[in-house]
């Protein structure tokens, strides 16, 4: 399985390469056109998309999470209306390490995992302590659609980011990276020097 390099120096791309393959079933060669899941990733896509939006105004990074996903709820309640967009995008809700993101790889939607926040006892402080988080991140899903006045999120990502900075070959849909015919599937290492494709997953595409 390959990897594609991209040097970047005062905004111009100098270099840009693939290197081994895209497929190993296929012989697929990696190169720079070549797509890979955006995983993580996208949460830098949704703070750029969010401060977009605080510069246009319709967004502030202080305003709590409750005005924009009213069953939101922490525990203790007390602490709820205290959460800004600033804690959700920072990881510092005061959550424990990756909550719920189990419910994430099992596929539930992020308007049913929320409510349920509300049942786990937050064991850091508030606004002071980081602890990495994909559920509770992706509330900023909600927020950003709520506070553009209901423009879906797909939709905010393409007219903010992806049209203006001409991202012609961004991918963050599952059947974007099934329908590409050049992305790199994923594979799984057997043993050292082994490894083996496996099928796409839907894992994470949920939120």
């Amino acid at each position: 399985p390959g990897a594609a390099l991209a040097i970047v120096k005062d905004t111009t791309m100098t270099w840009v390469q693939g290197y081994g393959v895209a497929n190993l079933s296929t012989g697929l060669k990696t190169n720079g056109e070549t797509i890979f899941r955006l995983a993580s990733v996208s949460k830098g896509f949704a703070a750029l998309l969010a401060a977009k939006l605080v510069d246009q105004g319709l967004l502030h990074w202080n305003d709590p999470v409750i005005k924009y996903i009213p069953d939101f709820a922490l525990n203790p309640i007390s602490e709820t209306p205290k959460m800004t967009v600033t804690q959700v995008l920072s990881h510092s809700l005061g959550l424990p390490y990756h909550s719920y993101t189990n419910l994430v790889e099992e596929g539930m939607s992020l308007s049913n995992i929320i409510p349920l926040f509300k049942t786990v006892p937050l064991n850091l402080v508030p606004g002071q302590r980081y602890a990495y988080q994909n559920a509770a991140f992706a509330m900023i899903e909600k927020i950003l659609e709520q506070a553009s006045g209901g423009i879906p999120f797909s939709s905010l990502l393409k007219k903010e980011l992806i049209q203006p900075f001409k991202l012609q070959r961004l991918s963050f849909t599952y059947e974007e990276m099934l329908r590409d015919s050049n992305a790199a599937a994923p594979h799984k290492r057997d043993s050292i020097n082994h490894y083996r494709q496996v099928p796409l997953s839907t894992k994470y595409y949920n939120v």
